[in-house]
């Protein structure tokens, strides 16, 4: 029987323990491994981020190879941030990469309600988005940091993006472009009366809506405002997965010729 200096035990038993704790290492490593594209799609539902464009502020939706992207850098740089919040914010950074016209991130900001489970360090300021939106929302702004390694950024509380305002020439050509594009649909749907074009275009885009929880072009303007301001106060348009903390409701407006099936937060 071999002596070990420290414990004083057989150096068998030493190399039994030391087996033991590399193999509940490796088993947490894969638990951890597992369970990252969960912890990121749940961070999905209870973050917003936005792009900035010469139209404003657009909300980014992210399809699954953007969740792959996400993972594979929170899986790189998770060592480096222990706050796990902050390793996913940056990670939804970097997987969007960096808009080539004008060298920023394309994930220029981000929007949390104050009462989620986030440990982040910044606090609610009332200015930009938050004005126009309803309160109990925290924003923080990614902004770049001089240099070309397109990972230097910082995250900053508040929303401190200005308001994008068009210059006449600017305006008049973003119209020129609308009434091409909406004359090109109308000669393609063959003169159809109008009221059932725009039908069509509201059942498909409630479709998506319903399905994947997305808005898209083929919602008026009226409608995208009305669904953002739902959006805002915690509705739902696909079945939530903690559905016992929502209820179910239809919404009836006049911006849709029909009701629409949602599912509202429950007052606590």
């Amino acid at each position: 029987m071999r002596y070990h200096p420290l414990f004083g035990r057989d150096s068998k038993i030493i190399n039994k323990m030391e087996f033991i704790s590399r193999r509940k290492k490796v088993i947490s490593e894969m638990v951890e491994t597992r369970s990252t594209p969960e912890m990121i799609e749940d961070r999905l539902k209870e973050f917003n981020f936005y792009s900035v464009n010469d139209k404003g502020k657009q909300r980014i939706i992210f399809n699954d190879d953007d969740r792959e992207e996400i993972t594979k850098h929170y899986n790189d740089i998770k060592e480096k941030f222990p706050n796990p919040d902050i390793a996913f914010v940056r990670a939804v950074v970097l997987s969007k990469g960096e808009d080539k016209k004008t060298g920023q991130p394309v994930v220029r900001l981000g929007s949390y309600y104050d009462n989620a489970d986030i440990k982040l360090p910044f606090t609610t300021e009332k200015n930009g988005l938050s004005k126009v939106l309803n309160g109990g929302i925290t924003y923080f702004t990614v902004e770049n940091n001089p240099g070309t390694d397109h990972r230097d950024f910082k995250l900053v509380s508040g929303d401190r993006i200005p308001e994008t305002e068009f210059k006449p020439k600017e305006k008049e050509e973003i119209e020129v472009d609308n009434y091409k594009h909406s004359h090109e649909n109308e000669m393609k749907e063959k003169a159809e009366p109008y009221e059932e074009v725009m039908k069509k275009k509201e059942r498909k885009g409630l479709e998506t809506l319903l399905n994947r929880e997305e808005v898209t072009n083929e919602l008026t303007k009226k409608q995208k405002k009305l669904i953002e301001n739902l959006k805002n106060q915690g509705y739902k348009f696909t079945k939530p997965e903690q559905g016992d903390i929502y209820e179910r409701v239809r919404i009836k407006s006049k911006e849709f010729n029909e009701s629409i099936n949602a599912w509202k937060p429950k007052k606590r």
